[in-house]
């Protein structure tokens, strides 16, 4: 969190936006194989964080800098 909103007042005079992602957790394979489905019914889906992550580097999310950004599913 504070590396995020560090790095966002260092290089926002040179026009570099810094946002965090932060999914609660991702459904992997992997995940699938050992955590049982009430828990992983709560995980995000990678494309949804890819989603997010494309909307962050956007012109239309300009506005957006220093922000940690949740992701959760279900």
């Amino acid at each position: 969190m504070h590396l995020t909103r560090t790095l966002d007042v260092e290089l926002r005079q040179h026009a570099i936006r810094v946002n965090a992602v932060v999914p609660q957790l991702i459904a992997t394979a992997k995940d699938n194989s050992f955590l049982p489905p009430e828990v992983m019914a709560g995980a995000v889906e990678p494309g949804a964080i890819a989603n997010v992550i494309a909307f962050l580097v956007d012109d239309s999310a300009v506005a957006v800098s220093g922000g940690l950004v949740p992701t959760y599913g279900g």
